[in-house]
């Protein structure tokens, strides 16, 4: 299909109070309604809009469909970013390069994959939530800027720097489905246990919990998880109890402060970056919290 072909894009205008237009409301706006957890239905169906729509209406353009697929991408990538939805890997092998990786997520799907090289390169896409596919790709460099949209795996418009080009048939952007493939072993391999990490941290992590903190003495973990808005306590021998996350705030000797809160009780947890040994491993942040009359110690270890 030709880069610049309307006829057999399989895609629509939008009509007054789709989901685009709710997409694209101002940031105050939208807010409130992330408060109340609508944004990820909306952007699903966005992405839905963007790769199939009704009979008898009219194509977009490719410089439109472009528009508003990039416009998707930004969208879901700073959301997944203010709920922290993502996971990710200091290390992966693709395109003969090993890359720091990232998939963020929307409703629970794969919805932004990130490769950052070690050379500055970076490639981003989005990928459709309903079948795994990309919509869209950008590939920056020290003196490159690529974009590409894609609807039924065909090249919508490519566009270098703002121009618009016709991608060679050797380039990796101009087959979407073998980008497609490239893309779902990148979420497999990103979502892999890593080594560095015991059970309970790699399931932790697969969940996209920011952060575990393990007892000194061995007998409680806590696991805290902002996209979820969830504190797991576990304690050995007990029911796990949970707890409502809450940002924190900082006290005089630049510490965190955090306040997890339940119906029944609340976990009070100060955060110092400073080394913690347990097990023989040097973890790099120290956990002082108070549990009703008790106070414990553990040691903090990011997972993402």
């Amino acid at each position: 299909m030709s880069m610049f072909s309307r006829r057999q894009m399989g895609c629509c205008t939008h009509q007054p109070h789709t989901f685009f237009e709710y997409l694209i409301l101002p940031t105050e706006n939208f807010a409130d309604m992330k408060g109340i957890k609508i944004w990820p239905v909306l952007l699903l169906g966005l992405i839905t809009v963007l790769v199939g729509c009704g009979s008898g209406t009219e194509a977009l353009s490719p410089e439109a469909y472009f528009a508003q697929t990039e416009a998707a991408y930004e969208k879901a990538d700073s959301l997944s970013k203010a709920d922290l939805a993502f996971v990710t890997t200091p290390e992966v092998n693709v395109m003969e390069k090993k890359w720091g990786g990232l998939v963020a997520y929307v409703a629970d799907k794969p919805a932004v994959v990130r490769l950052i090289g070690y050379d500055g390169e970076k490639w981003h896409f989005l990928v459709d939530t309903a079948n795994g596919k990309v919509l869209y790709a950008k590939q920056e460099g020290d003196k490159t800027m690529n974009r590409v949209a894609y609807a039924s795996d065909s090249v919508v418009l490519a566009l270098a720097v703002n121009e618009p080009v016709q991608l060679p048939a050797g380039d990796a952007k101009a087959n979407p489905a073998a980008l497609n493939k490239m893309v779902e072993a990148l979420i497999s391999a990103i979502q892999t246990d890593r080594d560095d990490l015991d059970d309970i941290a790699n399931k932790a992590r697969k969940e996209r919990a920011q952060f575990i903190v393990y007892g000194k003495d061995g007998t409680w973990t806590m696991v805290v998880n902002p996209s979820t808005r969830q504190v797991m306590f576990t304690e050995n021998g007990k029911e796990p109890r949970r707890f409502a996350y809450g940002s924190p705030s900082q006290n005089g000797e630049g510490a965190s402060v955090y306040a997890f809160n339940s119906t029944s009780s609340s976990l009070n947890v100060i955060l110092t970056t400073a080394r913690c040994e347990y097990r023989g491993r040097n973890l790099p942040y120290t956990i002082t919290l108070k549990d009703g009359g008790r106070s414990l110690s553990g040691c903090g270890l990011l997972l993402q």
